[in-house]
Parts: structure tokens; C-alpha cells; sequence
């Protein structure tokens, strides 16, 4: 599955893959839990991000809402949020909905839509080229992907 997770991330946001540790004859356990490798992978110039699962006799296999307490999601800057979003499209990916901009409050200026991992995770495109409404008022900057 982890190896599914990583081809998904190379296919639909070009991630790179860094290193790759197959453990799948392995099987190395860890209390409860089999852990069978991973792959790093690095979203453009940006974040790297550890891919892997473990399975467990007792696993739950309904992944958390974002509400849900443990719920989460990953966020990838984009440029071009239209063309992010037709290359989403076009590589089969469910979008939910439409680009939505904030225009009031400290992140007017964001443009945000979530879509679907194949294993049910909610992931997110953000974009802002201009930047948000926030920085003209503060002096500190959050982090951002563009330098």
C-alpha cells in the first residue's frame, strides 16, 4: 500500500522519490503492528514526507474526517491553482468542488480546494500568488514554499 501512496504522490504532485526501504520479507513488528518499508519522497523544492503504513489484526480502516479528533490532511502549494486542478482532474483524482478564495480576513488572498487520495485521505492544493491579507499588517511572515 505504501508503495501506492508514493506512486500517487510522483504521479499526481511530480514528488520525488529520495530513498526507498522495502522490508516486505522482512516484516518487522513492532508491538502490535507489522511494518513492511517506506519511501521518502520531496514535493518539488519543498517538504520531504515519510510514506509508509502498518497493518495490525485490529486496524481500523476508516480514515478520520479532518473534524474528527486525529483527523488531518496535507496542504501543497501551487502556482497555478487551475492548472493544478485540470492536472488532478486529468490524472483521474476526485476533486471536491471548486476552488474556493478567501476574500475577507487574514488569509483574503488564498485560493483552496481539497481532493482525494486513492486510501481516503483528504489532502489540499493552496495558493497564493499575491499573498494574504495578513502580511500587509504584520510584520512576521508564516513559512512559504516560494522563498
Amino acid at each position: 500500500m505504501w508503495r501506492r501512496r508514493r506512486d500517487f504522490l510522483s504521479q499526481s504532485r511530480g514528488a520525488k522519490t529520495l530513498l526507498t526501504t522495502d522490508m516486505s520479507d522482512i516484516k518487522y513488528q513492532l508491538r502490535n503492528w507489522v511494518y513492511s518499508g517506506d519511501s521518502n519522497v520531496r514535493c518539488g523544492d519543498g517538504a520531504n514526507l515519510e510514506i509508509f503504513q502498518y497493518t495490525a489484526p485490529d486496524q481500523n480502516m476508516t480514515p478520520p474526517r479532518n473534524s474528527d479528533v486525529g483527523g488531518h490532511h496535507v496542504a501543497f502549494c501551487v502556482d497555478d491553482m487551475a492548472a493544478a486542478v485540470a492536472h488532478l482532474k486529468a490524472a483521474g483524482v476526485k476533486v471536491l468542488g471548486d476552488p474556493t478564495t478567501m476574500t475577507e480576513g487574514p488569509s483574503a488572498g488564498e485560493t483552496w480546494v481539497y481532493f482525494m487520495a486513492p486510501w481516503g485521505m483528504q489532502l489540499e492544493l493552496v495558493s497564493y500568488p499575491d499573498g494574504k491579507a495578513y502580511e500587509t499588517k504584520f510584520e512576521g511572515r508564516l513559512w512559504d514554499p516560494r522563498g
